[in-house]
């Protein structure tokens, strides 16, 4: 269905094409022949990128993700070979071409310089991906998932703001390509698909502390043992491509005392789309667990409130 619409829309600047090229025999002086050829430039440009390239993507790349960027990609290269042909159609004398260039693009680098920035972003974005569709990623203290990337904005689903654990707020937030330029782009699924969390468990003064410690490692251990392997793996590929130190995958669990409590806080590793699963899973087990135990108490804060008497 998609491909037949494309059909009929290069039969129609066929059509457009051959009836101006006509009527420029019947009223010369109208510019007729130079538009006759400007829709005949359209038509190919248009077959060989909407027809032909689309055909072949449907039935060589399976994968929806890449068949969007890839289309997406098409679409600028469309662009660009159009703007060239057409100028190249109307424009016959070069240097006169050079020179409003230049008056033009004088003019246009002051007045539309955040269009530039961010133009420049997207040609960076293009050329070396530091993220592409459906990597989750931070940038100027946003977070979300990438479901597009244009020469001007990338568009990301949303997450975290009143929302916790990683989870989309459902608002579509587009940021301005210059970002990259300027900032920091924290990327949670390039090269690597795990993240390290941690979660923080109180036992009271007076429990059997190394007893809550063997629970609290026998849980997580049993939680994250699917992951673990994973994420070793994973681990020694980057080493391919980056230096990084060696790291646990392994859960570790560090304790300090507070005035309150003993705080025990357990670091695992978990994929990056699961973190909010994976943390509630642990919780949940621990609370089920420590339940049991008699001698093992989770601490809370506390209020004493006096009514005035001794």
């Amino acid at each position: 269905m998609h491909l037949s619409k494309n059909f009929i829309k290069f039969l129609s600047f066929i059509a457009l094409g051959v009836f101006s090229f006509t009527m420029d025999d019947i009223y010369s002086g109208l510019l007729l022949d130079k538009i006759s050829y400007t829709l005949f430039a359209i038509a190919a440009v248009y077959f060989l990128t909407h027809i032909v390239a689309e055909s072949y993507m449907q039935k060589t790349v399976k994968e929806k993700r890449t068949r969007y960027s890839l289309r997406r990609s098409l679409f600028f290269v469309h662009l660009a070979v159009l703007m060239v042909v057409i100028i190249t159609i109307w424009i016959e004398n070069v240097q006169t071409l050079l020179v409003a260039y230049g008056i033009v693009g004088a003019g246009a680098a002051v007045a539309l310089q955040d269009f530039f920035k961010n133009l420049m972003g997207g040609i960076i974005l293009f050329t070396k991906k530091p993220y592409t569709i459906g990597d989750r990623i931070e940038i100027d203290s946003k977070h979300g998932d990438v479901m597009d990337i244009g020469l001007l904005y990338t568009s990301i689903v949303e997450m975290r703001e009143w929302v916790g654990g990683d989870q989309a707020t459902g608002r579509l937030t587009k940021i301005p390509n210059s970002r990259l330029m300027t900032g920091a782009i924290n990327n949670y699924t390039q090269d690597y698909n795990f993240i390290w969390d941690e979660i923080s468990i109180p036992i009271t003064y007076g429990d059997d502390w190394q007893k809550a410690r063997a629970i609290i490692k026998e849980v997580v251990d049993a939680e994250t043992e699917q992951y673990q392997q994973n994420a070793k793996n994973y681990l020694e590929l980057i080493r391919e491509k980056y230096y990084i130190q060696e790291r646990d995958t392994e859960p570790s669990i560090f304790m300090n005392l507070t005035d309150n409590w003993i705080n025990f806080t357990v670091r695992y590793v978990c994929p990056v789309y699961e973190r909010r699963i994976v943390a509630h899973t642990i919780s949940q087990r621990l609370m089920e667990t420590i339940e049991k135990e008699k001698d093992i108490n989770i601490a809370s804060s506390t209020l004493v409130v006096y009514d005035g008497e001794n």
